[in-house]
């Protein structure tokens, strides 16, 4: 009898070990595309975000009527607006661009010159040598054509730097203004070392 008891209990046991291991390696029930988006929120905490957003490198080339250059490729073209409605700019040729991190806003333009014998007549070069206290003056070259550039640093405003060049009848003008002094230089720098005068 104590056989017969015994044999009772191994095989209990054994049933009992096997229903636990069947319960433990049963397959759960899988989670709903909403439960798992849930519940990594809550590990998380904040939203998922499971698609890439690879970010934009490299440069790309504006070539224009009168000058060409290369900028980044993330930048935003602008055109100038009032009120809403695309304004007609009186240069020959401009082109301006955005950057959003870090903020960046970059102004191009070809002018008329052909009445000026210097850069220095242009009002915009005369004016900021005139105001030295607030412009720093410096000599740049694009292109192998001399010309000067104009530094200057406004709590509010603040990084600028605009380059003026006189080459065969027309001024260029570059203008780069950003809040982060590092941006500044290295977006002016990349455009003039690219630039190339067409006309």
């Amino acid at each position: 009898m104590k056989k017969i008891i015994l044999i009772i209990f191994l095989l209990l046991i054994a049933s009992l070990i096997l229903i636990v291991f069947n319960t433990l390696n049963h397959p759960s029930k899988s989670l709903t595309e909403s439960q798992k988006q849930q519940a990594l929120k809550n590990i998380l905490g904040r939203p998922v975000v499971l698609t890439e957003k690879l970010a934009v490198t490299g440069n790309v080339l504006h070539k224009g009527k009168y000058v060409s250059f290369m900028y980044p490729k993330v930048a935003k073209e602008f055109v100038a607006q009032y009120n809403g409605a695309a304004v007609e700019l009186p240069d020959l040729e401009s082109f301006g661009f955005d950057l959003k991190d870090p903020r960046a806003h970059v102004f191009t333009a070809v002018l008329d010159g052909s009445s000026l014998t210097n850069l220095t007549d242009n009002p915009s070069v005369s004016l900021r040598q005139s105001q030295s206290g607030i412009y720093h003056q410096l000599t740049v070259t694009a292109d192998g054509q001399s010309g000067l550039a104009f530094e200057k640093y406004d709590i509010t405003a603040g990084y600028e730097k605009t380059g003026f060049f006189l080459v065969n009848g027309k001024i260029y003008s570059f203008s780069v203004q950003s809040a982060d002094q590092q941006t500044e230089a290295d977006l002016f720098n990349k455009i003039i070392s690219t630039t190339k005068f067409l006309d």
